[in-house]
């Protein structure tokens, strides 16, 4: 998120490694208690970088603060989705 639309916290963000692949996203989810919550995203690649494994987090900043804002929370990573390959690179579950 480049700002703040409006003065709300609202919005979505992509982050990427060195080799352009996604790293991790974040979504808003909501305000309250002046704070804002929004779900993370965080991938992992496997060496063809093929998607393995992607975790979720709920992160809670200041409300009116941006992604790049200190997370004031962070909850325990989820997975989210786990992905198993056969040898010529076919996602098989």
């Amino acid at each position: 998120m480049a700002g703040v639309p409006a003065g709300q916290s609202k919005g979505y963000t992509l982050s990427y490694d060195a080799a352009g692949r996604r790293a991790a996203s974040e979504r808003w989810l909501s305000n309250a208690s002046g704070q804002s919550l929004y779900e993370r995203s965080e991938y992992f690649y496997n060496d063809l970088n093929q998607v393995e494994r992607r975790d979720l987090k709920s992160v809670y900043r200041q409300s009116g603060a941006n992604s790049n804002a200190v997370a004031q929370s962070v909850s325990a990573a989820q997975l989210d989705l786990l992905n198993t390959y056969d040898e010529r690179g076919r996602v098989l579950t």
